[in-house]
């Protein structure tokens, strides 16, 4: 009787907390950090933590939020991902922004998602105009409307160029590349 109590007891305490769905039956306001609440749409799952804090859900209206580096304005009825600490790591921005990347100010759009690190700084979304990004001290434009990653030091991972370029490949041979093609790179700007 003993042994199976405090199997049971360590069973317990084993248990991990995994984060539960929910589908809001309403439009309702729900608890996305301590003392900090936000209104989700109805029919939308909503991902709740432990604590039964919103850790990733659909906006009922247009809302401004933080992303550790500036309040934004996020899109109604569009999932909106929180880490931990009540910061948004996802979203849809209402209209189209300038933000950081680790390296330079870019202009994001508003058509995708957008990611950001832990000190709001964007990692992947997609131009909102035609920008050039130095990639191993060479000017490189890269086509707006097309998805963007960057690594946390703001060096590009993969983008659409405009037009014909030659870069590098990771067996050090130069290769050209045509306008319109998504490109891959390495930590250190080699194409993959």
């Amino acid at each position: 009787m003993r042994f199976s109590i405090i199997v049971i007891i360590i069973f317990i305490i084993k248990i991990p907390f995994f984060a539960q769905d929910t589908i809001l039956l309403k439009n309702d306001s729900l608890l996305y950090a301590a003392n900090r609440q936000l209104y989700f749409v109805a029919g939308s799952k909503v991902i709740l933590n432990k604590n039964n804090e919103v850790i990733e859900g659909s906006l009922l209206k247009n809302t401004y939020l933080w992303t550790g580096r500036r309040m934004l304005n996020f899109k109604a009825k569009k999932p909106v991902k929180f880490n931990e600490n009540a910061i948004v790591v996802s979203g849809y921005l209402v209209e189209n922004t300038q933000l950081w990347t680790a390296k330079q100010i870019l202009t994001f759009s508003n058509s995708a998602k957008i990611k950001f690190n832990d000190k709001g700084l964007v990692t992947e979304g997609q131009l909102s105009v035609n920008e050039n990004i130095i990639i191993n001290g060479k000017k490189v434009s890269f086509r707006k409307l097309n998805k963007i990653v960057f690594d946390e030091f703001g060096n590009i991972r993969q983008g659409t160029i405009n037009k014909k370029e030659q870069f590098l490949n990771s067996k050090g041979k130069l290769k050209t590349y045509k306008a319109g093609r998504c490109i891959y790179f390495d930590k250190d700007g080699k194409t993959l």
